[in-house]
């Protein structure tokens, strides 16, 4: 059975690094923990990690590009985390209730949309784009 998420073998940093996609989003989670000099912060906020998305995939797909992945993402998480019913994007991609997510349920949010990114532009343009927003996680 293939494990939910994996990263085939591209011969690449990113590939080496992360087994999954559930892996790679939690290192995302975990870079939003540390302050530009290092230090851990106190606490986990996943607006930062979605801001960042936010920016890499409208920068691609545009806003409403951005709104409709981070929708479907949504509903797929939901089968996972029925509390994610809280959560909303506006029309210009801003979310809503996000900063009350948990880690596990932010972790969770941004493995569907990795997932559902892969399926839709493969595994190669999805690392590609995260390494534009997370260049510290692909060195």
């Amino acid at each position: 059975m293939k494990k939910r998420g994996a990263i085939r073998n591209l011969g690449g940093a990113v590939s080496r690094r992360y087994t999954s996609m559930t892996d790679l989003a939690q290192a995302m989670s975990d870079s939003a923990k540390h302050s530009p000099t290092g230090s851990i912060k106190a606490s986990h906020n996943p607006a930062h990690v979605w801001e960042r998305l936010r920016m890499a995939l409208s920068r691609f797909a545009g806003a409403d590009g951005f709104a409709a992945l981070f929708r479907r993402a949504l509903t797929l998480a939901r089968v996972e985390h029925e509390t994610l019913v809280a959560i909303t994007v506006g029309p210009t991609g801003s979310i809503s209730g996000i900063d009350q997510l948990s880690e596990a349920q932010s972790v969770t949010l941004v493995t569907c949309l990795l997932e559902l990114l892969v399926t839709l532009i493969g595994e190669r343009l999805t690392l590609r784009l995260v390494s534009d927003a997370w260049p510290e996680l692909m060195n």
